[in-house]
This record gives C-alpha cells, structure tokens and sequence, in this order.
C-alpha cells in the first residue's frame, strides 16, 4: 500500500483537474476527501471516498446531492465512482513507483 503522504499528494494533483477532489481530510492512519459527480440522468452524486492501508481506496459514503439521502448501496458499483476509484488507485500506484 502506498504511504498516507502519496496518496495526498495525488489528490491535491486534484484539487484543479478532474476528477476534482475537495475537503481532503488526513487523519492519523486514513484520508477522506469528497468528489461530486453528474450522472447521465442529470442527478448529482456526492462521494465520500477513503484510503487506509488495510481496504485502500474505497467509497465510503455516496449521498444524493439533491436531497442528501444516503444512496451508498445503489450506487456503490456505479461506474462513475468505480471508475474514480481506479483513476485515482493508478496514480497513487505510478507516483508511488516515482518514490
């Protein structure tokens, strides 16, 4: 697994580039940071995605941004936020080869 200090520099890298990571959190052994996705529907979708050493990154929270309802169980697969997840992972993994 990659250290704590890769993984936030990969998503400060971005804070300004898609797909855009905002309230990153580092706490003392995860990081938790939020992305908001449009779906083709037109809906919104606000992730809480985290990273610890034992699960990796994972989307903890998914909520409806429109009514805040906690949608985590239908859209916890969705390709939006599975794709995220591997964008990310794949970074974290090459910057982490830069080491």
């Amino acid at each position: 697994m990659a250290s704590l200090s890769c993984v936030e520099a990969v998503l400060m890298s971005h804070m300004y580039r898609d797909p855009i990571c905002e309230n990153i959190i580092r706490m003392n052994d995860f990081l938790v940071f939020e992305h908001e996705t449009k779906l083709p529907d037109g809906s919104w979708l606000l992730i809480i995605y985290r990273y610890d050493s034992k699960s990796g990154l994972t989307a903890d929270r998914i909520f409806d941004r429109g009514d805040f309802e906690d949608v985590t169980e239908k859209y916890n697969n969705h390709p939006y936020v599975v794709s995220t997840i591997r964008l990310i992972d794949e970074e974290i993994q090459g910057f982490r080869a830069i080491e």
